[in-house]
């Protein structure tokens, strides 16, 4: 009798060995599925509106690239405060020699790319816990 427990469990240990490998492999294949499906959402080209390919006015003030100084200068200021107040932003804008509007739109453009990475951040941290591994 003991001879058949002892077989009968090293079958029903092979098993469960067996179902935990397939259950691992269906996770790290639902994981890069889903890695790959954002891979390819974020190459799809957005449509042309109209045939029109210009997004803003024509009189609109061509972009001005910031240097590396002005951004330098920038980001240590959003690393201390990511919100100025008017006195700040005109005082900064001066000794950049750039418009308050500049400023101010950059700001924004940096408030809302450091939301985008830690939402990334967090996402990834949640699909690490759900699929339990590293990719």
């Amino acid at each position: 009798m003991a001879c058949y427990l002892f077989a009968f469990s090293s079958v029903f240990s092979a098993i469960l060995q067996w179902q935990a490998e397939q259950l691992e492999h269906q996770r790290r294949a639902m994981f890069l599925q889903l890695c790959q499906q954002q891979q390819m959402a974020a190459a799809v080209p957005k449509p042309v509106h109209q045939g029109i390919l210009r997004k803003h006015k024509a009189d609109r003030k061509a972009r001005t690239p910031f240097t590396e100084h002005q951004l330098k200068t920038l980001e240590d200021k959003f690393n201390q405060t990511a919100y100025l107040t008017l006195d700040q932003r005109a005082e900064l804008a001066q000794s950049l020699n750039l418009t308050d509007d500049q400023v101010k739109i950059w700001f924004q453009n940096r408030r809302a790319k450091h939301k985008r990475l830690q939402l990334a951040s967090t996402e990834q941290i949640r699909l690490q816990g759900m699929f339990g591994f590293n990719p």
